[in-house]
C-alpha cells in the first residue's frame, strides 16, 4: 500500500452504508421506536398534540411609528417574550423563565422581536417568532443600549493572544458623512433582511454559547467534555435552536421557520481572525415538525437552484471583510469574490452552490451584510442527483483539525486512496495512455481540469493544502469523482498572482489517540493526497495537457468564455451592483472595528498584519477615514476604489497572465489557433439567413477545418480523426435548422488546434409555448404516500405552427431538458411529471418526461429557457390571493390556466381545476373563456450601445393575424420609445397590446417580454499634457474625456480616474510619463491615454482662454469661440495658435472640449504649450407640424405626412435619431367631421423637437388625389 493512502480519517462513521442497511425487522422495529421516542420529547420542537400557533395583528417587518400589538390563539393560553428567548425551555419543554403571560396588547416602539405560544395543559403550539425593525433605532445602534439589553462586553473568552471586546455600534462618523446622508432606509431595505432569534444565552454563555465559544464543535480537543446543552434535537454537535425569518425589501415575510444554528468554518472560527462569524442554519422535523422540516423557499433566483433545503451557509465575507485581522487581506474587501467564483464555476457548467445577500440581524442587533449559501454536503449533493440518497456519495475535503489532511465528510476515503493508488503522486515515470483511460474512469478529467483553471483564474492562495470539495456519486451510471468550488475568498484579488506551481505540504496520517481525539500517525510515512497531486500526475500525460488546452481556450480565451474579460466583468458588476448600497450598512457595523476597537496588545505572529488600521468605506475620502494618517494613502482602498482595480485591471487583463503561466509551465500546447467563426453561439436569423460560416484565416489558410454537428469532439483521444467529422477544409458554410451544437478545430498532420464549440437555435415564436397548468400540491389517498410523485406541469403550443423544443429546458424551479428531434404540434398537450409511474397509474397515461426537483407549495417561478439560454417563458405563481387558494373545497386541484391565450404571468388568468388532480392532456374546461390573447412576435433586436435611445428598431413588436383578419390596438412599450438603457445583457423589453375598435370586441390585451443586449459606449480618458519650471511643484494634473454620451459628465462615473506622475519639485529638465488609470463605469468600454508632463527650463507662456458662451447647433466654431491668447509676465508672446477642432467645424449638441497649442515664434526662449476648454451647444429647435388632410366619408385614410420646419447644417428628415409617428383617431368608417392628426416620437440629439397637430376633414364630398395641399412657409424642408 502507498504512503499515500489513507485509512481511518472518516468523519462519517462507519464506513460501509450499505451494510447497515441489512438489519433485520426486529432491529427495524426498535430503530422506529427510538426515533418515535425522540421526537416526542416533551418541548418546542415536538409538543404531545400540536395547538394552533397564536396570530399576530402585526405582521414582521419594518416600521416607523409605534403601534400596539395583539396577539391570538383558538385554544390554549398565550405566552410571550420580547428578549429574544423562547417562551418555552427547548430543553425540558417546560414555560421558560423569560415567558410573560399574554393579558392585553403589547407596545411596540422600538425594534423587537416577538415570540409567543399557546399552551393548554400538556399541548403547545409551535414557537412563532415576528421580528419589527425600527430603522431609526437600527441607525442609533450602539454598545451602551445593546449591553444594557444582556449582552456581553467580550465577544470571546480571553485567551493566551489577548482579548476581543464587543463591538455593537453602528458608526456615526460613516452614516453622517454627506455621502450617506439620507441614504440609511433605502440602504437597509436594498437587500432582505435575515433574522435569526433565539436565547441570548445559545450565543454567549460562557459555557455553551456559540458565538462566545466559536472553536466548539463535536470532538474538538479543547472541548473534552462534549457539549454541555441538552438539544434533544441534535445532542453532542453544538447546535442551538433558532427562530429564522426573511423579511423581503418590502416588509412581507418570506418566510418564518424553526431551525438549529451552529457555526461555520476552520480558521475563521478563532476569536483573533475575526469577531465576526459564519453561521450554518439547520432545517429539522424535529425545529419544524408542522413543515415536515425542510425549508422550501424560493432562496436563490439562479437558474438551476433548488428550492429545498436541509442546511445554508451564512458567511460573514471570509479573509476579504473590514473586521479580518490582517490589514492587507481587508484592504482588498468587495464582498463578492466568494460568490464570485461559486456563479463562475456555475456557468463553467457544473454543480455549485448557489448564494444571495442579505441584512443579518441577530435577536434585532444588526450583524452586518452577509452572503446565504447552500452547504456543500452529502444532503445538497443529493437534491441535485434525482434518484440518489444522502447515503450515495462520497465528499472529500481537508481537515484543518487533522493538518488539512483529506477526509470523508460524508462516505468513505476508500475510491479516493484508490484514484491516489492509481496516479502515485510520489511517482516521475508520465502516465501512460492505457493508465490514462484507467484514471479518467475513476476522475471526471474534464470536471479536474477546469477545477484547476478556475483556482489558477482566481488565484486562490489559501490552497492546495485545504478548501477543496471532491465528490463522487457511489451509485449509478457515473461514479467518478468531480469537484465542486468552494471557500474562495482568498482569491480575485491580485491580478499577477501566480498560484499554478504551489505545493501541497507533506503530512502524517490521523489515527484515534487513546483520549478519544485525532491525533498523527508519526509511524508511518508522510503523505501527499490533495486533488493537487492528480492534476500535476496527470499532467504529464499529453491526452490529459489537451484537455486543458481545450478547456483553458473554452472558458478563459473565447470571448464568450465563462472567464473572459466580458464575463468576468459581467458577473463582477452584477455582483457589487446587488451589494452597492449596502456596504454602507458594513462599513457602519464594522468597518472601524480594527481601528477603533481591536486590541493593539493583542499578541501576534511575525507574519500578522493588524495594524496600523483606518476605518474601511464604500468611498469616504482618505482624510476622514484615517485623521491621524496613520496608514500612507497608498495603502488604503475604499469598497469602490477595489472594485474599481477589478473591472478595469483584473478582468481585462487575468485571462492573458494565466495563460502566460499555463505556457510558460507547459501546459498549454496550440499550435494551431481555432477557426473563425461568423457568430458566436446563439439564435440564427430566419431562412434564408440561417447560416454559420467557419473560416482558416486565423491560420492563414494553414491546415484543414474538420467539424461536427452532433456534439462529438471532430478530434478523438490520442490525436486521430473522429469517424463522421466533416472536413469543411479553408471555409464551410453550415445551414442551421434546428437546435445544433457545433464543434470544430482545425488540423494540420497530427497538430490540432484547441476545440471551439457553440450551440446555436433557429428563430421561432417560442413565447407560444405556455405553461398552461401547474399541480402543485397533489391530493393522495393516505397520509403515508408522498404528494410530491404526482405533481405535474402542463404545457401547450397555442401558436398556428410547431415548435422544435430540442433543448428547451426549465431551469428554474424544477429542471428539464428536451431531447433532440422533440416537436410540439400547434393545440397540442405536452405533460412533464414528476414521477412517471405515479402518474400513469392516476391518469392512465404517460407523461412526456419526468421532470428533477419539486414544485414548491409555497409558490415560486418556472422558467423556459430555449436551447441557447434566453429566458422566455415564466409563471412566477403564488398561493394565496390574487392567486386561486386550492385549499378547502380546492385541495388537491391543479392551478389551471383560464385560457390558453390568456396572460399567464398574471394572477387573474389561473383558476383552481374543474376537477381534483387537474386535466392533464386535455383542455382545462373553463367555459367563461372571455376574450382570446392575440398572438404577438417581437424577435431580439440587435445589440445597441450605451447612448443610443430605443428606436423603432427595437421597438417593433407585431400582431400575428391573418391579412384578411388583421388585429387593431396600441402598443405601450416600457421602457418607452427614446429611453436611454444602461449597459448589460439581458435587459428586459416590455410591451403591452391594447385591441380597440372591433379588435376589443374580439381580443384581450396582451403582454410580452423580449430582452436587448446593451454594450458600453468606449470612452477615452487622456492625461492632459502638463508643463512645469525646473524647480517648481508639479501642476495640477488633470485629464481629458472623449465619449461621453447621454448627457454623462466626469461626474457620472461610478469610478473617477487617478492621475499621478513620477515627476518631483527636483525633477531635472526632462520629459515624464503622466500615468491616469483606475476609471471604472458600468456604462463605459474605458480606455486610458497616459500624458506627459515636460520639465523646461524655458520661459513658459501662460495661455487666456475662457470657456466660450453657448452657442447652437449649425453654428460652425469661428473667432467668435476660437479666441486664445499667449502671455509671458502679462506681455503678449508671438506664435501660432492650432485648435482641434478647427475653425468651420459644426459641432454636435453637448459639451465639447476645444483644445489649442500654442507654438512659440522663439522656440528657444519659450515652451509650446497647451490649453483646453470646455463648450456647451446646445439644440437647435424644430418644429414638426402634421399637415392637414382630407378624404370622402368611407374611404381609407390617405398617406399621413408632416413638415419640417428648423432643420439646419444640411439635415433633413431621413436624418433624425428617430422618425415621427403620424396617427389619427379617424377610420375609414368615420362619419362626417373632423379628426386630430397626432405626431409624436420623434427625436434626435441634435434638436430640441415641437409637434404641432393636423386636422383630417371626413366629408361627404368627393377628394380628388391630385388636390393641392395649402403649405406653411417654410424656413428649411
Amino acid at each position: 500500500m502507498l504512503a499515500t493512502m489513507r485509512g481511518s480519517a472518516n468523519r462519517a462513521g462507519p464506513t460501509n452504508r450499505r451494510h447497515r442497511r441489512l438489519i433485520n425487522a426486529t432491529s427495524i422495529m426498535v430503530l422506529l421506536l427510538l426515533l418515535c421516542n425522540l421526537y416526542l420529547v416533551p418541548g418546542e420542537a415536538q409538543a404531545q398534540t400540536a395547538l394552533a400557533a397564536p396570530t399576530f395583528s402585526h405582521q414582521r417587518g419594518f416600521y416607523n411609528s409605534a403601534f400596539s400589538l395583539t396577539l391570538s390563539a383558538p385554544a390554549g393560553q398565550i405566552y410571550y417574550t420580547t428578549n429574544g428567548a423562547s417562551p418555552v425551555n427547548f430543553s425540558t419543554g417546560a414555560l421558560s423563565t423569560h415567558a410573560k403571560t399574554y393579558t392585553g396588547p403589547i407596545s411596540i416602539n422600538t425594534t423587537t422581536v416577538v415570540r409567543a405560544v399557546a399552551i393548554s395543559g400538556s399541548n403547545k403550539s409551535p414557537v412563532v417568532t415576528h421580528t419589527y425593525i425600527f430603522l431609526a433605532a437600527v441607525r442609533n445602534q450602539n454598545d451602551a443600549t445593546v449591553k444594557a439589553a444582556g449582552w456581553p462586553d467580550r465577544f470571546a473568552a480571553d485567551d493566551d493572544r489577548g482579548y476581543y471586546p464587543a463591538d455593537y455600534e453602528m458608526d456615526p462618523e460613516v452614516l453622517n458623512h454627506p455621502n450617506n446622508a439620507g441614504k440609511f432606509e433605502s440602504v437597509m431595505r436594498s437587500l432582505p433582511t435575515l433574522s435569526i432569534v433565539t436565547d441570548l444565552d445559545n450565543l454567549w454563555h460562557p459555557d455553551y454559547g456559540i458565538y462566545y465559544n466559536p472553536n466548539a464543535k463535536e470532538g474538538h480537543e479543547d472541548y473534552p467534555a462534549g457539549d454541555p446543552f441538552d438539544n434533544p434535537v441534535s445532542p453532542g454537535k453544538w447546535e442551538r435552536p433558532v427562530s429564522i425569518e426573511w423579511i423581503n425589501p418590502d416588509g412581507t415575510t418570506g418566510f418564518h421557520q424553526n431551525g438549529g444554528m451552529r457555526m461555520h468554518g476552520q480558521a475563521s472560527r478563532r476569536p483573533r481572525r475575526t469577531p465576526k462569524k459564519t453561521f450554518r442554519l439547520y432545517f429539522k422535523k424535529g425545529y419544524s415538525p408542522e413543515v415536515g422540516g425542510n425549508l422550501e423557499f424560493q432562496l436563490f433566483d439562479q437558474p438551476g437552484a433548488s428550492n429545498k433545503f436541509d442546511r445554508l451557509v451564512v458567511r460573514m465575507g471570509g479573509n476579504r471583510s473590514w473586521p479580518y485581522f490582517d490589514r492587507d487581506q481587508r484592504r482588498e474587501a468587495d464582498y463578492v469574490n466568494d460568490e464570485w467564483a461559486r456563479r463562475a464555476w456555475g456557468d463553467m457548467g457544473h454543480l455549485t452552490s448557489h448564494g444571495t445577500y442579505v441584512h443579518l440581524y441577530l435577536n434585532g442587533v444588526y450583524w452586518g451584510l452577509y452572503n446565504v449559501a447552500e452547504r456543500i454536503d452529502e444532503k445538497f449533493l443529493a437534491a441535485y442527483h434525482p434518484g440518489l440518497s444522502e447515503d450515495d456519495f462520497d465528499l472529500i475535503e481537508s481537515d484543518e483539525d487533522q493538518d488539512d489532511n483529506s477526509v470523508a465528510s460524508a462516505g468513505t476515503m476508500d475510491a479516493y486512496n484508490e484514484l491516489l493508488a492509481l496516479i502515485n503522486p510520489r511517482s516521475t515515470t508520465p502516465i501512460t495512455n492505457d493508465e490514462y483511460n484507467i484514471i479518467k474512469t475513476k476522475v471526471d478529467v474534464i470536471s479536474l481540469a477546469d477545477y484547476f483553471i478556475h483556482v489558477h483564474y482566481i488565484g486562490k492562495t489559501d490552497w492546495p493544502d485545504h478548501n477543496y470539495n471532491v465528490y463522487r456519486a457511489r451509485v449509478g451510471p457515473d461514479t467518478r469523482f468531480k469537484f465542486i468550488a468552494w471557500d474562495n475568498d482568498s482569491g480575485l484579488n491580485k491580478v499577477e498572482q501566480n498560484t499554478t506551481l504551489l505545493t501541497e505540504t507533506e503530512t502524517y496520517p490521523y489515527i484515534m489517540g487513546p483520549d478519544g481525539t485525532m491525533v498523527p500517525d508519526t509511524t508511518q510515512p508522510l503523505m501527499l493526497d490533495a486533488p493537487l497531486q492528480i492534476f500535476n500526475r496527470l499532467l504529464t500525460n499529453p491526452e490529459f495537457r489537451q484537455v486543458v488546452t481545450d478547456r483553458f481556450y473554452k472558458h478563459v480565451l473565447d470571448p464568450k468564455g465563462a472567464l473572459a474579460p466580458d464575463a468576468c466583468r459581467q458577473r463582477y458588476i452584477e455582483l457589487t451592483d446587488i451589494i452597492d448600497q449596502a456596504v454602507i450598512a458594513e462599513s457602519a457595523r464594522w468597518g472601524d472595528y480594527s481601528r477603533d476597537v481591536y486590541p493593539p496588545t493583542n499578541f501576534i505572529d511575525i507574519d500578522d498584519k493588524p495594524f496600523p488600521a483606518y476605518l474601511h468605506s464604500r468611498d469616504l475620502p482618505n482624510d476622514y477615514t484615517d485623521p491621524t494618517n496613520a496608514v500612507d494613502d497608498k495603502f488604503q482602498k475604499n469598497w469602490l476604489q477595489v472594485r474599481a482595480e477589478k473591472l478595469s485591471i483584473y478582468c481585462p487583463n487575468r485571462g492573458n497572465i494565466v495563460l502566460s503561466q499555463y505556457q510558460a509551465n507547459g501546459w498549454y500546447e496550440a499550435p494551431l489557433n481555432v477557426p473563425g467563426i461568423s457568430q458566436r453561439g446563439g439564435l440564427v436569423p430566419p431562412e434564408p439567413n440561417n447560416k454559420i460560416t467557419l473560416n482558416n484565416t486565423t491560420n492563414n489558410g494553414t491546415g484543414d477545418i474538420y467539424y461536427t454537428l452532433n456534439g462529438v469532439d471532430p478530434r478523438q483521444e490520442f490525436g486521430a480523426v473522429a469517424p463522421g467529422a466533416i472536413n469543411g477544409g479553408d471555409s464551410v458554410t453550415i445551414t442551421i435548422n434546428r437546435a445544433t451544437t457545433l464543434k470544430a478545430r482545425v488540423r494540420n498532420g497530427n497538430s490540432w488546434s484547441p476545440l471551439l464549440e457553440y450551440t446555436f437555435a433557429p428563430t421561432q415564436p417560442l413565447q407560444n409555448l405556455i405553461i398552461n397548468e401547474i399541480h402543485y400540491n397533489p391530493s393522495v389517498p393516505s397520509a403515508a404516500q408522498d404528494p410530491k410523485r404526482y405533481e405535474f406541469i402542463e404545457l401547450y403550443n397555442k401558436g398556428a405552427t410547431p415548435l422544435q423544443l430540442d433543448g428547451v429546458k426549465f431551469s428554474r424551479g424544477i429542471s428539464f431538458e428536451f431531447p433532440a428531434n422533440t416537436t410540439i404540434l400547434p393545440g397540442q398537450f405536452l405533460v412533464l411529471a414528476s414521477d412517471a409511474a405515479f402518474f400513469q397509474l392516476r391518469y392512465g397515461f404517460a407523461p412526456f418526461g419526468e421532470f428533477s426537483g419539486s414544485l414548491a407549495n409555497e409558490g415560486e417561478a418556472l422558467e423556459l429557457f430555449d436551447a441557447v439560454g434566453n429566458p422566455f417563458g415564466r409563471v412566477d405563481y403564488k398561493v394565496t390571493a390574487p392567486w386561486p387558494e386550492l385549499t378547502g373545497a380546492n385541495a388537491g386541484r391543479s392551478l389551471s390556466l383560464f385560457s390558453p391565450t390568456s396572460d399567464n404571468t398574471v394572477p387573474g388568468s389561473w383558476r383552481a381545476s374543474l376537477q381534483e388532480h387537474g386535466t392533464p392532456g386535455q383542455p382545462n374546461g373553463h367555459t367563461d373563456q372571455g376574450p382570446q390573447t392575440p398572438s404577438i412576435l417581437w424577435l431580439k433586436p440587435a445589440p445597441i450601445t450605451y447612448g443610443e435611445p430605443l428606436t423603432t428598431a427595437q421597438l417593433n413588436a407585431t400582431i400575428i393575424a391573418p391579412p384578411d383578419m388583421p388585429v387593431q390596438g396600441t402598443w405601450t412599450y416600457d421602457p418607452p420609445l427614446g429611453t436611454v438603457l444602461n449597459a448589460g445583457y439581458g435587459q428586459t423589453l416590455k410591451v403591452t397590446f391594447t385591441p380597440t375598435g372591433s379588435s376589443a370586441s374580439i381580443y384581450g390585451p396582451a403582454t410580452i417580454t423580449t430582452q436587448i443586449d446593451v454594450l458600453r459606449a468606449p470612452l477615452t480618458i487622456a492625461a492632459e499634457n502638463k508643463v512645469k519650471a525646473v524647480g517648481a511643484p508639479n501642476p495640477l494634473l488633470t485629464v481629458l474625456y472623449s465619449g461621453l454620451v447621454n448627457g454623462d459628465t466626469p461626474d457620472s462615473l461610478d469610478v473617477p480616474p487617478m492621475v499621478s506622475t513620477t515627476a518631483t519639485t527636483s525633477s531635472p529638465v526632462g520629459q515624464y510619463p503622466i500615468t491616469v488609470w483606475g476609471a471604472a463605469d458600468a456604462n463605459y468600454e474605458i480606455t486610458f491615454v497616459d500624458g506627459t508632463l515636460t520639465v523646461t527650463d524655458k520661459k513658459i507662456p501662460v495661455i487666456n482662454w475662457a470657456d466660450p458662451a453657448v452657442i447652437t447647433y449649425g453654428t460652425a466654431l469661428s473667432s467668435a469661440q476660437l479666441n486664445a491668447t499667449a502671455r509671458y509676465n502679462g506681455q503678449p508672446v508671438a506664435g501660432s495658435f492650432k485648435y482641434d477642432p478647427p475653425a468651420g467645424t459644426v459641432l454636435n449638441a453637448g459639451s465639447h472640449l476645444l483644445k489649442v497649442t500654442f507654438t512659440p515664434a522663439d522656440k528657444n526662449t519659450y515652451e509650446t504649450v497647451t490649453h483646453s476648454v470646455m463648450i456647451h451647444v446646445a439644440k437647435a429647435p424644430l418644429t414638426i407640424r402634421a399637415d392637414n388632410k382630407r378624404k370622402q366619408v368611407g374611404t381609407p385614410n390617405p398617406p399621413l405626412t408632416a413638415t419640417y420646419i428648423g432643420f439646419v447644417n444640411g439635415d433633413t428628415p431621413a436624418s433624425l435619431d428617430v422618425p415621427p409617428i403620424l396617427s389619427t383617431t379617424a377610420t375609414t368608417d368615420s362619419p362626417v367631421g373632423q379628426y386630430p392628426i397626432t405626431v409624436t416620437g420623434a427625436m434626435d440629439a441634435n434638436y430640441a423637437i415641437t409637434f404641432i397637430e393636423g386636422i383630417l376633414t371626413v366629408t361627404d364630398e368627393p377628394v380628388f388625389t391630385n388636390e393641392r395641399q395649402v403649405m406653411l412657409p417654410m424656413l428649411t424642408r
